[in-house]
């Protein structure tokens, strides 16, 4: 059987899984950084990964937003400010 797939499509999926962990890496980083001036964005985004959490998203997503969320338990500054 053959696939009807064009090469964009299949791009596509094999580059969104990356793509996320970029941005959810990005953002936890930039959230660890300047905390103490994004005090809203900051309880936004946590909120956020906390609700994720309850959805019913693939594997590697979730291990990924848990492996988030544990940074910033281990750093307990960020969640103090």
């Amino acid at each position: 059987m053959t696939s009807l797939r064009t090469n964009v499509e299949l791009e596509g999926e094999a580059g969104e899984p990356a793509f996320r962990r970029l941005v959810l890496r990005l953002v936890a980083h930039v959230i660890r950084l300047y905390s103490s001036s994004l005090v809203t964005e900051s309880e936004v985004f946590l909120n956020m990964l906390v609700k994720v959490t309850r959805l019913d998203l693939p594997l590697w997503h979730q291990i990924l937003v848990l492996e988030i969320l544990r940074g910033f338990c281990v750093e307990a500054r960020t969640l103090r400010s």
